[in-house]
């Protein structure tokens, strides 16, 4: 992160503890952040380079990780907390990651720069695609971390402001923000939630079943729109997140859980907090769409060809 580590500490901090739980889930490990020796240890060696202003690969890590670059851990020793021995059991899982001949596609590509993703080097703002369906469920969760917490530290560098400065859609949320599991993902998306409408950033998500969410994250979204629910759960759970609304006495519980059950194809039901009274009902226009489905990694390949040339010709230009 730019600056001083202590400028932002307790959110260097939750960074640094996302993305430690993602490293490591990863590499299939499931680790509590406060106890385990593995995320402790992992927490420590990133927080150590921050503060120095350096960056980490992962090499670096799996090094430090045998041989730490510090001689305590809290009032321990490094070798009574966390043996070597053991420390060289995790170094080997981090290394098989990166030893996987699959894992040298992350070492290509765009860096996670959300200010080079989300605007040219003209100036001029794009939309940034990120694709992970041809990922398996660990490679999903990496990414997702990677890019909620990438994407908060770049909201945070931001000025205040009431108007709309970017905005960070994701398209099926199932797994990333459950109500009851806590993945890596779910404590940043929580964050961004919470902060990024101070900065000018939304969040919009989009889910086939409400109960794919996490109910304090309900709570901080301004607007909903509740399209056809097929189960009676589903219909529960959204009229539960209504709830705190018709105790106000702006909204009739009743009426709107006969509008959700008779709702029908293409029509919504607009929840917006600035607007008091029943909600609003809507229809989608009519369009017609040819989508084949989810890529295949020769049609992604196919796609980018063209930008990746153009990309590889900027960087011969600037290099000479």
């Amino acid at each position: 992160p730019e600056g001083a580590f202590d400028e932002n500490a307790e959110a260097n901090r939750e960074q640094i503890s996302s993305t430690v739980t993602a490293i490591l889930s990863l590499a299939g490990i499931n680790a509590d952040p406060m106890q385990d020796p593995r995320h402790v240890l992992l927490a420590n060696i990133f927080e150590q380079s921050w503060r120095k202003g350096a960056d980490l690969t992962l090499e670096q890590l799996i090094a430090q990780v045998q041989k730490p670059p510090f001689d305590k851990l809290g009032v321990m020793s490094v070798e009574d907390f966390f043996p070597s021995k053991e420390r060289f059991s995790l170094a080997m899982a981090l290394n098989a990651v990166i030893a996987a001949p699959s894992f040298a596609a992350w070492l290509d590509g765009v860096s996670m720069d959300i200010q080079r993703l989300l605007y040219t080097p003209e100036g001029k703002p794009r939309v940034a695609i990120f694709y992970i369906a041809h990922l398996n469920d660990k490679e999903r969760m990496f990414v997702m971390t990677l890019i909620l917490e990438t994407m908060l530290n770049w909201t945070r560098q931001q000025a205040g402001t009431s108007s709309l400065r970017a905005i960070l859609y994701i398209d099926e949320i199932f797994g990333f923000f459950p109500p009851v599991a806590n993945p890596p993902s779910k404590d940043p998306m929580l964050r961004m939630l919470k902060q990024a409408r101070a900065f000018g950033v939304g969040v919009l998500m989009a889910t086939q079943n409400p109960i794919d969410l996490d109910y304090k994250g309900l709570g901080n979204m301004g607007t909903w729109f509740i399209g056809r629910l097929q189960s009676d759960n589903d219909r529960e759970r959204v009229l539960a997140g209504l709830q705190e609304a018709a105790s106000s006495g702006d909204m009739d519980l009743a009426q709107v859980k006969q509008l959700i059950s008779n709702l029908k194809s293409r029509v919504f039901l607009m929840r917006n907090i600035h607007n008091k009274g029943v909600p609003i009902l809507f229809s989608a226009r009519w369009a017609m769409s040819y989508l084949a489905g989810p890529f295949t990694r020769q049609q992604i390949a196919l796609l980018m060809d063209e930008r990746r040339d153009a990309a590889r010709t900027r960087a011969t230009v600037r290099g000479t």
